[in-house]
Formats: structure tokens, C-alpha cells, sequence
């Protein structure tokens, strides 16, 4: 019989599906007795491939449990009884216990900790593969001293951070992966220039995205003057680089083009020096094609000139804010009415360019913008939100910054929320380097993963740029080059060789010292075992929408995503093979630990002296006395002016707890909710515990009463409770008709004793014969003591300590469902 993988039988690869065996650990069992008394056991085994649905019958139950190794014999094939999912039909002596998975051991594989100061959560969408927890717990086994908790844009995590940390003893730092809006220049190089003067547009196709690593495969330029296109400048250009099926399907441009056609690239920019000459330049996205022409000079070892450029991406982005889908060249060129033929051809794309520009600066003119120093003042009001957002990190020191972060956090969620990068297409919050700068006290500004600009800039941009971004940070971040292993396997990401992402590194790693930066190695985990790579890669997998192809999507099966397990020191230690060990230790244990030991151990809420989240109510004049007012005004109108003691004294009980610990004002904003709901014609309906307290039925929030069962009139308040019986649970249960509880047939005998004995009670009858007798003769939903029908049936005994605990110090926490408020 043949062993096979699970993933193999899913995937198609085996033709027969019968006689095979399969092996792992189980992780789901249940089983139940059918009909004939035999049993039915089902379960879902995982073998380290894919996981796989079992069932079987047998006469006796399983001897193993979850978390055992089974070797399963038998056949697959689709089980009706299960929406026709794959199921693997062990035989009837096809189930073998063989193991039991032990319990990891962790080794840090050092005598000296690191600590992570990068991890992600379940709260990171789609993206993180563990609850926060179990970094704590793996740390300490490790021997790690603290944990950063970096989940994207929010702070969900913390107080399951803030619980884990205390119980295993490693230190929380809690901090943020933030997503950021560059910050944009409608000028580069700027000096003061008219936008009447002569302008060269250029555009430069290239064969991969990166400045340092890919090379113009062609330059294209078109002269601007007296507001038409008077010159143009086209040349091929000899690339020692391959030009990939991607970028040749894009352009059209192919090696062998290049090969009969190509110029050297020296004497292309010599000549392209001539056909500038002192004019400014422009290009649509300049961000990319100036660069590239900056790195073009120092590849071709020319002097780079002061190339002032204007971006015409980003002044369309300024001028078209409406009736603008996007900002791209052939919108643009549609909207404008201007022929755009050959698109990515560089002399093409420059002449449309051109135009476009000719007819922007019109615009320009006609709001007083004249000069390229009154252009890029003019950049201010840009929305920071239509740029393509990159990933910092965000570690918080002491109190101040904790405070700093929940600004920036609640800032950025309802003020720049923008769908702009996002995988799943649904809006994100975006920050910007003003607001991080507004909120900086009390936190420390990271550069972020290889989702960050300074890795971006080391793999695309020259140093200058580089060296510029990093400015901005205090801490600058390096990880292991395999995290980006996936760049590597695709043509459309920004490189295609392992090689470019371990250069960036170095480069990140060079310019960083040069400038005295503080350096430290992240290793930006997701997950903890390496095994939940798979379930990473899923998650990735599912960002986009059901409908949107395979090809388009991260982590597939053929391109998946970078290992991002929660490394230990020794691995982290073996991942810089560039550096020396002594640079290595420095950036991968001692920064880190210097790092942690200068944030101070915080809580990520208020606490009061029973370590109970502190709750901070608005404060309302006399709120606590128009609460306890409402409710006995209520209470007395439904049960009347002398309340019953047990109304009286479950209310005042409530009350007193609800006021002594000042939830009154919580009390009241959800009665005035209901109520403006109500009035609106829009229903409410409370949900959950709510629903114990008496206090919040006598306020109007929920209509369901936690008092004993019993009948009430809506006319002249008598009243019965029925307190000391288990046959009637709720009001609800409790019949129109007195003469109902008599039923012998739906009630023991004790039952209806109790019932009698109520009455009498109430009534103050001593003969029991005449009490049943009254009872029997009821009407349904008459009141015994005004004769109207007006009699109704309520309470679901309830306790109040469901809902506040037994002081009534626990949060309220009042869930209403409106259509409306």
C-alpha cells in the first residue's frame, strides 16, 4: 500500500485513490452512536502538506485523542454527507495509532537573547497566522526578555499583550506597523524657473524597476517652447541586462532590438545632454524616471547635472480632483483629447506628456501659479492619501507615548482612511510624516520591514536618496534577506535576484553607519512555527476578492511568501552572512536589548487597584439622581407606589451599586438612545446580559425583565410572584388562565401546591378548596382584583450579578441592536 502526501490527493496528482495509506497528527475527533448503536467517528488529520476530513463506523470508541499520529489505510473519494468535500474511508482494521505529538522543545541555540521587535497577530488582517499570546509564551521558553507587538494600524492586541506578558514574564512593548504616505514633491531640485520656459519631457523604459539593478533599455524626450512640442529625441540603448517577457510584452522592446539597434549608453546621455541643454525637465512619475536617469550618469561615469524636474503625476493629481478615475498617461491623454500611440515607448509617452503639460500649465495660469517655486508651495494641499503608503514601525518608550499612539492610531482611522496599496481594496488608515511629527514624544520611529522606504530606496534609488529617508527615523531596521524571497521568483516585483535584495541590505547597512544611525534586526514574524508558513501564505492568499485571478495574487503556491517564523537568536545570528559577528551580535542582541531596556513597562489601559480596566464616564450634573428617579418612577407605575419587597429591594440594590460605581451616566446615554430610536419608529432590541438588570428594564433600555415569573396588571398593579419553584422558569410560561396551573398533566403535585399556596397567600384565604375553586373559574387575562382584562405575564429570573458581578463593579456593557439612531 502506498504512503502519500494529503496534499497530493487534492491536488490532483494521483490517479487512484484507492489502497493508500496516509499518516498525522489528528487534530479534530468526534464521534457519535448511530441508529444501530454503532458508532460514527470523524476527525481531520494533518499531515504537514494539507490537512483532510476522515470518517469511519466501528463498534467501539477511538482509543486515541487529538494530537496523536495515525496511520490511516484506505480510500478517498467525495462523502455526500459532508457537501461532498474529499473525505479519506479508512478500512475496518485501517486505523493505527503510531505516536503522539510531543510537546516542542525550544532552544534558543545561544547563551545571549535577542528580542523581536517585530511580530504580528491575528489583529493584522489577513496577514498575521497567531494569537499574540503565543509570542510570549514561545519567548520565554527562549529565554527573550521582551516582545514588541507591531500589528498593522491598530492596537487591538494590547491587552491580550498586557495579560500574556504578565503571566510569562517578558516584557510587552507595544508599538504599531504603520502604513505612510511618502512625502511628494511636485519639483525635484527645484529652483526658480518659469513654467513658460522651455521644458524637455523625457521618459525612460527600462528592464525592471530598480535604478541601481536594471538599466534604460530606451530615452525618450520632447522639447517644450512657446507652448508647443518643437523637437523630440529617441534612442535605443544597449543594456547588459536581459530584457525580460514581461517588460518586451510591455514595450515591445526585445534583446534582439537591442542588439542591431542599441546605442552605447555614454554617448545616448552625451547626446541627451544636447538636446537639454539648459532647460528644466519633466516626467510623468518623476519619482521614477529621475532617478534612473541619475544612476544612467554615474553608470556611464559622467557627471550627474542639477536635473530640475517637474513631476506631471503629481500636478494632475492637484488640478484633477474631480472626473478623474485615475492619473495615469492614457487618462489623461483621453481627457485632453491627444493621441497616445505606442504606449510605453518612450518618445510616445514624452510627445503625449508633453501636450498634457501644455495644457496643465494653462491651468496653472489661470489660478496664479506662473513660476516652479509657486508650483511646488502648491503641493500643500495634496491628500497624502492618494500615494502609494509604505510600512514604519512604531515602538512606544513610556506613558506619553502610549497616549501619542492612540492619538495617531484614532487620528489616521477617521481622518486617512485610503484603499491606495491596499491587497484587499478596502480602505486602510494612512499616516503622514506631520502627523507621526505632531505625536513623536514618547516614541520611537523604526523604518519599517522590506515594505519600508529606506529598503525600497536602497533597491531602486541612489545613495543621496537613501541617505535623505533615513534621516527621518531613529532606529533603522535589517532583516533577513529570505523574508523577500518571493520578490525574487516574480518579474513584476522590484527585483528578480536574491543577490539585489542582499546588496540592498548591505547598502541599507553601509549608509546607516555612515550616518551614525542606530541599527537593528528584525525578523518580522507572522507566525511562530515554520510549519505555519503554509497557513501565512493562505491568509495572503485570500486578501483579494473571490473573483480576481490566481495570477494577481500574493502567496501562491509557486511564489510563496518569505519565511516569517518567530526566529531564535542563533537563526537571526546566521542571517546577516555579509557582516562580520562582531556587527552582527551588535544589531541582532545588543541594539534590540538596549531598545527594550529603554522602554518603560506600561499598561496598555488605566487600571484601579484590583488590576480591573479603570473606566472614565462622562461626567453629567445630577445624572445619578435623574437615574435613580426614572427607575423607581417606573417601577412604581408598573408595580405601584408601594412596591413589593422583592421589586423594592432588588431595585434599590441595584441602584446603589450602579451609582457607587458610576455607571449611572452609562445607564442614561443608552435610555436616551432607545428612546430617540423609538420615537423615530425605528425598533431596538437589547442583546445579551443587559437583560439582568432590573434596573436597565425600569429605564427603558431593554424590555426584558430579570425578575422572578409572575403576574402583573397593567391597570391596578396587583401583583404574584412565583419565587421557590422550578416548574415555571419564565413568565412567559405562565398561563392567561389561573385555572391552567392546576393541570395535573403539565405540573407534579408539588407544583400545584405551591401554585395554591401562592394565591392563598396573596389573597389572605385560608381555605385551599376555595382557592381552587376561584382559580378554576378565571377568565383569561383578567385581573382578580379590578376585573378588567389587563392581566400580562413577565419575568425571566435573572440574577443582576450575570451583568455587574457580585458588587456591580464590572464594566456595564450594553449592546443594543438599532436599525437607527
Amino acid at each position: 500500500m502506498m504512503k502519500v502526501d494529503i496534499l497530493d490527493i487534492f491536488s490532483g496528482k494521483l490517479t487512484n485513490l484507492r489502497n493508500i495509506m496516509i499518516e498525522g497528527e489528528v487534530i479534530e475527533l468526534n464521534y457519535r452512536k448511530t441508529k444501530n448503536d454503532s458508532l460514527i467517528i470523524e476527525g481531520t488529520i494533518f499531515d504537514g502538506t494539507s490537512s483532510m476530513y476522515f470518517s469511519y463506523f466501528d463498534e467501539n470508541e477511538p482509543t486515541y485523542k487529538v494530537n496523536d499520529i495515525l496511520e490511516l489505510k484506505g480510500s478517498a473519494a467525495p462523502n455526500k454527507f459532508n457537501q461532498w468535500e474529499l473525505t479519506f474511508n479508512p478500512t475496518k482494521n485501517g486505523v493505527k495509532k503510531v505516536g503522539t505529538k510531543q510537546p516542542k522543545v525550544y532552544d534558543d541555540g545561544s547563551e545571549e537573547h535577542r528580542v523581536e521587535l517585530q511580530t504580528f497577530s491575528f489583529m493584522t488582517e489577513k496577514r498575521g497566522a497567531v494569537p499574540v499570546s503565543k509570542y510570549f509564551e514561545v519567548a520565554k521558553a527562549l529565554g527573550h526578555k521582551a516582545v514588541a507587538i507591531t500589528d498593522v494600524s491598530v492596537a487591538q492586541s494590547f491587552p491580550e499583550a498586557y495579560s500574556a506578558s504578565k503571566k510569562h514574564g517578558v516584557k510587552a512593548i507595544f508599538g504599531m506597523t504603520a502604513l505612510l504616505a511618502p512625502q511628494t514633491h511636485m519639483v525635484y531640485n527645484n529652483e526658480k524657473r518659469l513654467l513658460t520656459s522651455d521644458i524637455v519631457v523625457f521618459d525612460v523604459e527600462t528592464t525592471g524597476l530598480s535604478s541601481r539593478n536594471d538599466h534604460i533599455i530606451e530615452l525618450g524626450a520632447a522639447k517644450i517652447s512657446n507652448g508647443k512640442v518643437v523637437d523630440r529625441f529617441q534612442k535605443l540603448v544597449k543594456s547588459p541586462k536581459s530584457v525580460n517577457p514581461f517588460i518586451e510584452e510591455l514595450t515591445g522592446i526585445n534583446d534582439a532590438m537591442l542588439a542591431k539597434s542599441g546605442e552605447d549608453l555614454k554617448s545616448v546621455l552625451e547626446e541627451f545632454n544636447d538636446f537639454v541643454g539648459s532647460s528644466m525637465l519633466a516626467a510623468h512619475n518623476a519619482w521614477f524616471d529621475l532617478h534612473h536617469l541619475e544612476m544612467a550618469y554615474i553608470k556611464a561615469n559622467i557627471d550627474v547635472p542639477k536635473l530640475i524636474v517637474i513631476d506631471t503625476l503629481k500636478i494632475s493629481r492637484k488640478i484633477h480632483t474631480e472626473g478623474f478615475k485615475n492619473h495615469q498617461l492614457k487618462t489623461l491623454a483621453k481627457k485632453y483629447d491627444i493621441p497616445l500611440h505606442n504606449a510605453h515607448r518612450a518618445c510616445d509617452d514624452a510627445e503625449a506628456t508633453a501636450w498634457v503639460l501644455i495644457k496643465m500649465i494653462e491651468k496653472l495660469d489661470a489660478v496664479d501659479i506662473r513660476d516652479t517655486e509657486e508650483l511646488e508651495s502648491f503641493k500643500t494641499d495634496i491628500n497624502p492619501l492618494i500615494e502609494f503608503p509604505n510600512e514604519i514601525t512604531i515602538w512606544v518608550k513610556n506613558q506619553v507615548g502610549l497616549k501619542n499612539l492612540y492619538n495617531i492610531i484614532t487620528d489616521s482611522h477617521i481622518h486617512s482612511l485610503s484603499s491606495m496599496g491596499s491587497p484587499t481594496g478596502s480602505n486602510r488608515p494612512i499616516v503622514s510624516w506631520d502627523l507621526i511629527n505632531k505625536y513623536r514624544e514618547g516614541l520611537i520611529i523604526g523604518s519599517g520591514s522590506h515594505e519600508g522606504m529606506v529598503f525600497s530606496n536602497a533597491l531602486n534609488k541612489p545613495d543621496y536618496v537613501i541617505a535623505e529617508e533615513m534621516e527621518k527615523y531613529d532606529v533603522i531596521e535589517m532583516q533577513p534577506a529570505e523574508l523577500a524571497r518571493h520578490w525574487w521568483h516574480n518579474e513584476r516585483t522590484e527585483t528578480d535576484k536574491e543577490e539585489y535584495i542582499i546588496d540592498a541590505w548591505k547598502t541599507v547597512y553601509r549608509i546607516a553607519k555612515e550616518k551614525n544611525k542606530f541599527i537593528v534586526a528584525s525578523g518580522h514574524a507572522h507566525f511562530v512555527e515554520i510549519e505555519d508558513a503554509l497557513l501565512h501564505n493562505i491568509l495572503i492568499y485570500s486578501q483579494l476578492p473571490p473573483k480576481r485571478p490566481h495570477f494577481s495574487r500574493k502567496g501562491k503556491m509557486e511564489f510563496p511568501f518569505g519565511p516569517a517564523p518567530f526566529r531564535t537568536t542563533k537563526e537571526m545570528l546566521e542571517s546577516f552572512p555579509y557582516l562580520s559577528k562582531q556587527e552582527v551580535h551588535q544589531i541582532v542582541i545588543t541594539n534590540p536589548n538596549l531598545l527594550a531596556d529603554r522602554v518603560e513597562e506600561l499598561s496598555p489601559i488605566p487600571l484601579d487597584e484590583k488590576e480591573f480596566p479603570k473606566l472614565f464616564t462622562p461626567k453629567i450634573d445630577g445624572i445619578d439622581d435623574k437615574f435613580r428617579e426614572l427607575a423607581m418612577k417606573n417601577a412604581r407605575k408598573k408595580y405601584g407606589n408601594q412596591l413589593p419587597e422583592l421589586v423594592e429591594s432588588r431595585l434599590t440594590r441595584e441602584l446603589d451599586a450602579i451609582i457607587d460605581n458610576g455607571y449611572a451616566v452609562i445607564y442614561m446615554i443608552s435610555r436616551d438612545l432607545v428612546k430617540k430610536s423609538l420615537e423615530d419608529g425605528y425598533l431596538v432590541g437589547s442583546r445579551g446580559s443587559v437583560g439582568s438588570s432590573f434596573a436597565a428594564t425600569m429605564t427603558e433600555i431593554t424590555e426584558v425583565n430579570p425578575l422572578p415569573p409572575h403576574y402583573v396588571c397593567k391597570e391596578c398593579q396587583w401583583n404574584l410572584f412565583f419565587t421557590k419553584t422550578e416548574e415555571v422558569l419564565s413568565g412567559f410560561d405562565l398561563p392567561p388562565s389561573f385555572s391552567a396551573l392546576l393541570n395535573s398533566e403539565k405540573y407534579t403535585e408539588e407544583g400545584i401546591n405551591y401554585f395554591v399556596e401562592t394565591f392563598m397567600e396573596n389573597f389572605n384565604i385560608t381555605d385551599k378548596d376555595k382557592m381552587v375553586i376561584s382559580m378554576k373559574n378565571h377568565n383569561p387575562k383578567v385581573c382578580p382584583q379590578c376585573k378588567k382584562e389587563s392581566l400580562i405575564a413577565d419575568g425571566h429570573n435573572i440574577q443582576f450579578e450575570t451583568f455587574l458581578g457580585f458588587d456591580g463593579d464590572k464594566v456595564p456593557d450594553i449592546d443594543l441592536s438599532a436599525s437607527r439612531c
